[in-house]
């Protein structure tokens, strides 16, 4: 798997970026399920001032399914973690 992100100042205030994600397929030899390839793309918006910070970030844009292998269970197995399809996450951060 491998993954690339940019963050772009466009001034002094606002910022824009993106993160893209690519994993691999993997053979169920020692899996529960198969994982087949995943191509991710989260993308980022920021609005700074002195005394606070608003940012939005949009992952899984193209909204995949997304499921990655997680720790082996005792079984000798592997189980999946499958993550949410689209989010849309905001929030402001206060700066005292």
């Amino acid at each position: 798997s491998s993954s690339i992100g940019y963050l772009f100042k466009l001034n002094d205030q606002h910022s824009v970026g993106g993160t893209y994600f690519y994993r691999s397929p993997r053979s169920n030899t020692d899996l529960v399920e198969e994982v087949n390839t995943n191509n991710l793309l989260n993308l980022n918006y920021e609005y700074q001032k002195t005394s606070y910070k608003f940012f939005m970030t949009i992952s899984n844009v193209f909204d995949q399914e997304n499921r990655e292998p997680n720790h082996a269970v005792s079984s000798g197995g592997q189980i999946l973690k499958i993550r949410p399809g689209r989010t849309i996450e905001s929030g402001i951060k206060l700066y005292f």
